[in-house]
């Protein structure tokens, strides 16, 4: 990775608390809902880097001065730019960095160097380079605006319909592409000589020329082994056939989620039922316990009144205690017994009313009981429902439905195949009835003559699709001539909406800056993007889910070691960042307690 990352992003403004945002050398994520300030961090990193565009408006926000501290392996250096100036103010502790003012642009008549020269600095570029502009061989200065478009993508760029790679004007494309090949090589061309390099172009003409022979000899054989394949499936009219299948599987997993939920709600049902039968049970176990009791007590009592009265009759009085010898009088004796008449009366009286008490109990208990039976039988109903038909039709539709995704890939790759056919066979016609080549500088044949970089650059490509979770890839083929990464054949700018040509651009520019990470002399690192998913929508003819927004998140986590990346987004998948050591940035907007926005403004905090 680059040897430096932005540390802190400060605007400062007369009268106002400094607005500060710390980032750290790996992800870096800034969230929440709309109009919080989230765009001009990415716009006022790139005003500072040379940019044009203001970040903010300083009448309206109080605002005028931003400022970046960027640490490099050497030591800190600080660049600040007032709104509406063209100077940028650096402070440096890097013995490589001088502390100046810098132009934004190069200027011959105003005595200071231009900021782009700190900027290369930073990726160790160290001397000024002068690359090919265009086609007559005429050279313009290597600057970092030359190349830091594909790497800062903002909220503007993101889903543009042409290559997220190229710039945005088409006569910088030879410009941009010198100023590649350059990070990528190291090779500026400084000594070419044009006939050298029309002796070069003749070469690999006819190098050309048998390679697109045997391109098109191995596109015919792989589109009959396809053809053959499509033919054993036997499906016509995929494309309303898998659209009426995934309607079918939505209401299918709709009634699904239905039965659960009553599932869940008969399954508490019966929980609560069982815990009333335990509880009647206990009290039940309880209460007569408490009636035998009472019984006992009853028995006892009712033998002392009846003993009583049976010695009125035939027992003379005693009134010597025979176990003690004192001396008992008749009215103590009265006492004893009608305590125990009264002791009678009230146990009689509890009896009652706890007769009345397990006759309720028992009652509860028949109801409870009749209530689990009824949430079983409805409970057993609804999983038999669920297993015996609606699994079964699930597993059906998903089976038939990957049938039908596989005729589609098939029919990508044939339509593909067929493409890139006629493309080689108006290659080949070209190269053998064209002119003989001329000494013009065609930098992106320098791209397609080397198969390194076309096989390493494929590959990158479709691992960062991979993991991205593309839904239903089959191919990513990646055209030099278009500078532009081709989805199961097809063109980005034909066939997809607003929402998927963002993620298409944030894969492609991450799959480049990974390569430029592992082959290219000069590493940028850095990568800045606003809103790769905020315009993502469910599509039929891709069968996309929110796994590819997470896919994204996760590619980003995963791929710290590569560089800094500030993502800018405005709902962020639900992953476990703080495993990662991200911890993203909310903005609340005054929705909930938090940080408002990245600005401090009246009313606002």
């Amino acid at each position: 990775m680059a040897d430096f990352y932005i540390k802190r992003l400060t605007a400062f403004g007369k009268g106002k608390d400094n607005a500060v945002i710390d980032f750290t050398p790996g992800l870096n994520i800034i969230h929440g809902i709309s109009d919080t300030g989230k765009s001009c961090i990415l716009l006022s990193i790139d005003y500072i880097f040379g940019g044009k565009i203001r970040p903010f408006n300083k009448e309206l926000t109080g605002y005028d001065r931003v400022r970046i501290d960027v640490q490099t392996k050497d030591g800190l250096v600080s660049f600040e730019r007032q709104l509406g100036k063209n100077i940028i103010k650096v402070e440096s502790e890097d013995p490589n960095i001088e502390s100046a003012d810098y132009d934004r642009d190069h200027k011959d008549d105003s005595g200071r160097d231009a900021i782009s020269e700190v900027l290369l600095r930073l990726i160790e570029i160290e001397e000024e380079h002068r690359i090919l502009y265009n086609k007559d061989y005429v050279k313009k200065r290597l600057t970092w605006r030359s190349f830091s478009h594909m790497f800062i993508i903002n909220e503007e760029e993101v889903y543009t319909k042409q290559s997220i790679m190229l710039p945005k004007t088409e006569s910088n494309t030879t410009y941009f592409l010198s100023a590649l090949w350059f990070l990528l090589t190291g090779n500026d061309f400084a000594g070419l000589d044009e006939r050298e390099e029309k002796r070069i172009r003749k070469a690999k003409k006819d190098e050309i020329i048998k390679r697109i022979k045997t391109d098109i000899t191995k596109y015919a054989d792989k589109k009959t082994a396809l053809e053959g394949s499509l033919k054993l499936l036997g499906q016509s009219d995929i494309l309303q056939k898998a659209q009426a299948m995934i309607s079918d599987l939505n209401a299918v997993r709709e009634q699904i989620n239905n039965a659960n939920d009553r599932g869940r709600f008969l399954l508490s049902g019966i929980m609560e039922a069982r815990q009333a039968i335990t509880d009647c049970d206990m009290n039940l176990n309880r209460f007569r316990a408490l009636h035998k009791n009472l019984v006992t007590d009853m028995k006892r009592l009712s033998m002392i009144a009846d003993g009583k009265a049976q010695l009125d009759e035939s027992v003379p009085y005693v009134d010597e205690c025979p176990i003690c010898g004192g001396h008992v009088t008749e009215q103590d004796a009265e006492d004893i017994i009608e305590a125990a008449n009264g002791d009678l009366k009230r146990i009689i009286s509890n009896m009652r009313g706890l007769d009345e008490t397990i006759n309720e109990q028992e009652s509860m208990r028949i109801a409870a009981d009749n209530e689990l039976v009824s949430l079983e039988k409805d409970k057993a109903e609804i999983d038999r429902l669920v297993a015996e038909r609606l699994r079964p039709q699930e597993f059906k539709l998903e089976e038939t439905l990957k049938n039908y995704r596989a005729v589609s890939q098939l029919q990508a790759e044939i339509e593909l195949i067929g493409s890139l056919t006629v493309e080689c066979e108006q290659e080949l016609f070209d190269y053998e009835h064209g002119d003989e080549p001329t000494a013009d500088y065609r930098v992106k044949e320098h791209y397609k003559s080397d198969e390194e970089f076309k096989r390493k650059i494929n590959e990158c490509i479709h691992e960062a699709f991979e993991k991205c979770k593309y839904e239903n890839l089959s191919s990513s083929i990646f055209s030099i001539d278009k500078f532009e990464v081709f989805i199961n054949g097809k063109e980005k700018s034909t066939s997809h909406g607003q929402g998927h040509r963002a993620f298409i651009n944030t894969v492609l520019a991450l799959a480049f800056r990974k390569y430029l990470q592992d082959n290219a002399v000069y590493k940028t690192g850095l990568f800045l993007v606003d809103s790769p998913l905020q315009s993502l929508k469910q599509g039929v003819e891709d069968f996309a889910d929110d796994s590819m927004k997470a896919g994204l998140f996760r590619y980003l986590l995963e791929g710290q070691d590569v560089g800094q990346a500030i993502v800018i987004e405005n709902d962020i998948p639900e992953l476990d960042y703080e495993s990662y050591g991200v911890t993203p940035i909310e903005f609340t907007g005054g929705k909930k307690p938090g940080r408002y926005g990245f600005l401090y403004l009246d009313g606002q905090f």
